[in-house]
């Protein structure tokens, strides 16, 4: 899919629609090499001859944030606290750097604001 689109960037999930069908469909490397698409009953919406493999969304990276819950949970689950310091000085440091440098400005603009709200030429 991602060579047919033309696609740079890797992604983890397809949304489809295929011969009266639809779903989310992912890579697993567990199932048997002759299988190319498993399709669940579930996800059988009428019978179809179309035969017509349609990519309705990719899933694509979303920004992380840490809040007090997920720090708390994470804690429980061993992470040390010097983690999310060192987390929290690398996030200022980058801020630090956007302030002085346009480069730096510019991959940050580029991190956090959604492609779609950006102007290319």
């Amino acid at each position: 899919i991602k060579e047919t689109l033309g696609m740079r960037n890797d992604f983890s999930a397809v949304q489809f629609r295929y011969a009266g069908t639809k779903g989310v469909v992912s890579l697993d490397t567990t199932l048997s090499n002759n299988i190319d698409l498993y399709i669940r009953k579930s996800m059988t919406k009428f019978q179809s001859d179309h035969q017509c493999f349609e990519v309705c969304k990719l899933s694509a990276p979303r920004p992380l944030y840490l809040n007090r819950q997920a720090i708390l949970l994470l804690s429980y689950r061993q992470i040390s606290d010097t983690t999310f310091l060192i987390l929290q000085q690398q996030n200022h440091l980058d801020l630090i750097r956007a302030l002085l440098r346009n480069s730096d400005a510019e991959k940050l603009i580029l991190e956090k604001i959604p492609s779609w709200f950006l102007h290319r030429d």
